[in-house]
């Protein structure tokens, strides 16, 4: 089938940027000079049968040719979500996931009686927000702009990581953003099989991040499979989301607070904390310290309050 068959709204993005082109009298070399962008991404921006461009790609583009930015942008962000919709990458919209599905465990023990113990008819408390939320909330708005983002919050039993990447989470989608939780058959085996096929504007769930990242056989592959997904403009908006216990975070961490084999290709340019967790529930540098021109990845320490847990957060 054809592009316009698909995505009438890719096909009209590219017709546009053909006319742009041809007007500037430029070649695709010259334009990616101009643009500040790779050869190859200016290729796939306008290759019939290549993926969606990103927002920032697009904006890049439009600037360089001075065509109408906002209305090349709602052309990328109707043919993404076309595209999205179409099934051609894995995952599903936020908004259809359950969240004990994504292992965010309702708060306490499960009550008594039959048919009372299962996750899903046991609603989740009401959420207090903590200070790494406001790191999430951040990266959740830079992934918004159109920049890819790695996050991976390390805490112990009962910190809420997993119900604070998912609270994180929602805000995209309302947004028509995707998730994908590499699951089957193996964790290690599904996200290694489908990692090159994630589109733009998804969420990428690693909870417990060392299935993915420690497996001895495959989780070198794996990181290095997030990187190149972080790294690839063309390839993104894209959030990975991840948690991690203490004791693995420390396995992947060298003396001097670098990242170590696996996961030194996954998390190129963490900036962690090395006093570890705190009271407050993080302990993080802020996303400041991060280079703004790279694919930021950040671990987040979550601690727990002296003499008990957080309330209404959940239990992951």
């Amino acid at each position: 089938m054809q592009q316009s068959e698909h995505h009438p709204a890719l096909t009209e993005l590219r017709r546009r940027l053909n006319g742009g082109l041809a007007r500037a009298r430029l070649d695709k070399t010259q334009l990616a000079t101009r643009a500040q962008l790779g050869r190859t991404t200016v290729s796939e921006a306008f290759g019939a049968d290549g993926r969606v461009p990103s927002e920032k790609t697009v904006a890049a583009l439009a600037r360089a040719l001075k065509l109408p930015v906002q209305e090349l942008l709602e052309l990328q962000r109707t043919a993404t979500a076309s595209d999205a919709g179409s099934g051609s990458g894995p995952g599903r919209p936020i908004g259809e996931w359950e969240p004990h599905a994504l292992e965010v465990h309702p708060a306490g023990p499960a009550p008594a009686g039959p048919g009372s113990g299962s996750p899903e008819q046991r609603a989740l408390p009401g959420y207090v927000p903590r200070e790494h939320d406001r790191v999430l909330a951040d990266a959740v708005r830079e992934v918004g702009e159109g920049h890819s983002r790695m996050l991976v919050l390390v805490g112990t039993s009962s910190t809420g990581k997993t119900r604070a990447c998912w609270e994180a989470a929602q805000a995209l989608a309302e947004k028509g953003w995707r998730l994908w939780h590499p699951f089957d058959p193996t964790r290690a085996e599904a996200a290694l099989d489908d990692l090159h096929r994630v589109r733009p504007r998804t969420v990428v769930w690693l909870n417990e991040a060392q299935h993915y990242l420690g497996d001895p056989r495959t989780g070198e592959r794996i990181a290095a499979a997030v990187h190149s997904l972080l790294v690839q403009p063309e390839r993104g908006p894209v959030l990975v989301l991840g948690t991690l216990w203490p004791e693995y975070a420390a396995q992947y961490k060298t003396l001097n607070g670098n990242v170590a084999f696996p996961m030194r290709p996954a998390l190129r340019g963490v900036a962690a904390s090395g006093a570890g967790p705190g009271r407050d529930g993080a302990s993080a540098v802020p996303p400041a310290a991060i280079d703004a021109g790279q694919p930021g990845s950040l671990l987040l320490w979550l601690g727990r309050p002296e003499g008990g847990r957080w309330p209404d957060t959940g239990d992951a």
